[in-house]
């Protein structure tokens, strides 16, 4: 995107949003100067969503003071539903090219930061089939605009719910750190497999005393034993009393995962969620893929596990971390994962477990464009293949395919082009024992087989387009396991593992790990609660840290 104000006053200022229900369109309010362009010039809407078009914003009007120019610009909330995240760019002619230029306008006036930092969802356009489209600021105070869903625990009868909770539990509030409430819970609080039900259970066995409780949602709770009466369910009364006087979050995922299908606006129950400590448990060990979503700075982690001293050192090198905030334990779940290869071999049917990972292009992404993907056309590839179909028989081999939780929606696709049932992720750690192989592209589940010595292909087709768009912390010759991005190449060396009882020669995955014992949740237990008193609850709220943090560094570098 092209900077082209060099003066500061030039650039365009955004100084009102508002919406209107019965037309179903929403209006901005934009602020230049005279002289800012001599040539034509478009206003639109863009967004970074692939093969979704620019949206023209309309000029409804446009009023003239001594120095500015105050354009008002109209835009029907129907034109963009196709993605989530919108910013508005300035489009004009360039005299030295055939090509337009842009420029991404993301100021606002200190009046329209003062009305959306504590909440742009007030203003929100409701649009048809609970969708709603709203202003916002990020963490660096850059104007965009947000079409979403709204989510279930979003509607009324809840928000009103938590407030009322809230107003009963205030007297207790200031006694937080007192009443030392820990809350465990896992991705969108609909599963109970990953490290935190691990660590919630022993923590309940060992210390029944401790006011330790476990999130899940109503149409998960199968999944738990509902006689724990540490058991909250999402959305409840009780929740929402103890959300608000818990003092430490364990999850393996963010923070706002506690409140299950994630709010996105600063709401009540989001303000106070940012200011609990967050131990993050992980939900994998880290080093295929870039995350920089979790490195220091951000302000979301406050303390996180590390699962080796290898992860640790990357955690202090590439996250930036302090020692001091990194738990090194190992992974609670690998307690649950058996090495049983040669048992597996000469059983009568042996498993192959296919395991990718998601991409973001598929957000939003219809049927018919997800089928001409990179990621099926390869995937199909490897289910057509003569060889691969030959091999499976003469093993008896039994294919599991499970897909990333983000992919559920092209499940059934999946299954009827490939002729496979896809499975389940709440089952994996036992398709991670009951597998000979793992085949994965980038997926944090290759460490898992990698721990306990089975062999991992990965089947990097995107390697390319992947290792520009995200990154490694790792070059290709350090994973733990043998990568390939030829599908025939693949198939060979699965054939390799099934027909020689063997493990590739890339295998080698010592040096990443430091324990391979049964002890990684009771060792993180212990250091849990050997920190107790260093877990103190923020007073400030995650924006509000995060902005007096960009406000010190902008001060450090001008002085």
């Amino acid at each position: 995107m092209t900077k082209f104000f060099k003066d500061e006053k030039k650039r365009p200022i955004i100084i009102g949003f508002w919406s209107s229900q019965s037309s179903q369109q929403f209006f901005l309010q934009i602020k230049v100067a005279k002289d800012f362009l001599s040539n034509s010039f478009y206003w639109k809407l863009s967004t970074n969503t692939p093969d979704v078009s620019d949206c023209l914003l309309t000029v409804i009007n446009c009023r003239k003071t001594s120095s500015y120019l105050i354009y008002t610009l109209a835009c029907n909330g129907k034109k963009i539903l196709h993605s989530t995240n919108w910013y508005i760019v300035l489009e004009y002619n360039n005299i030295h090219s055939d090509r337009p230029l842009k420029i991404e306008v993301e100021d606002t006036s200190l009046l329209m930061k003062a009305k959306l930092f504590p909440d742009g969802y007030s203003r929100r356009l409701n649009l048809s089939h609970k969708k709603v489209i709203y202003p916002s600021l990020n963490t660096s105070m850059k104007f965009g605009i947000i079409q979403r869903q709204i989510t279930k625990f979003e509607e009324k009868n809840f928000l009103t719910k938590a407030k009322l909770m809230y107003l009963t539990v205030l007297p207790f509030l200031p006694f937080i750190n007192q009443i030392n409430i820990w809350l465990f819970f896992e991705k969108n609080a609909v599963s109970a497999h990953e490290n935190a039900f691990i660590v919630y259970k022993q923590m309940r066995k060992k210390f029944p005393r401790r006011k330790v409780f476990y999130v899940i949602t109503d149409g998960a709770k199968e999944k738990v034993d509902l006689n724990d009466d540490h058991i909250l369910i999402l959305g409840t009364k009780k929740y929402y009393c103890i959300l608000f006087l818990s003092r430490v979050l364990l999850s393996s995922d963010t923070r706002y995962h506690v409140l299950g299908d994630s709010q996105f606006h600063r709401s009540l129950l989001v303000q106070k969620t940012s200011k609990k400590v967050h131990i993050f448990l992980q939900h994998g060990m880290n080093g295929i893929k870039k995350v920089p979503m979790f490195h220091n700075g951000h302000g979301q982690i406050d303390y996180l596990v590390a699962a080796s001293e290898w992860e640790s050192e990357l955690f202090q090198n590439q996250w930036h971390y302090s020692k001091k905030k990194i738990i090194v334990s190992g992974l609670p779940r690998w307690d649950m994962l058996e090495n049983n290869v040669p048992k597996l071999l000469s059983q009568k049917t042996v498993k192959i477990l296919i395991m990718p990972t998601w991409r973001d292009q598929f957000v939003n992404m219809s049927n018919n464009d997800f089928l001409q993907t990179d990621f099926v056309l390869s995937y199909q590839d490897m289910f057509s293949n003569s060889e691969f179909i030959d091999m499976l028989h003469k093993f008896k081999a039994e294919v599991i395919f499970v897909l990333h939780p983000k992919m559920k929606q092209f499940e059934q696709i999946l299954e009827k082009l490939f002729s496979v049932q896809v499975r389940d992720i709440d089952q994996v750690n036992e398709f991670l024992s009951d597998s000979a192989i793992l085949i994965t592209d980038y997926s944090s589940i290759a460490w898992d087989m990698a721990y306990i010595n089975k062999p991992v292909i990965y089947f990097q087709y995107d390697q390319e387009n992947f290792k520009r768009k995200y990154g490694s912390y790792l070059t290709i010759n350090e994973l733990p396991g043998y990568v390939s991005t030829d599908i025939d190449d693949v198939v060979s060396l699965i054939y390799t593992v099934l027909s020689s009882n063997r493990r590739l020669e890339s295998q080698d995955s010592e040096k990443f790990f430091t324990w391979h014992d049964k002890n990684n949740t009771s060792r993180l237990i212990t250091k849990l609660v050997t920190m107790d008193k260093k877990f103190n609850v923020h007073r400030r709220s995650y924006l509000t840290r995060k902005l007096m943090m960009q406000l010190k560094q902008r001060f450090i570098r001008h002085f």
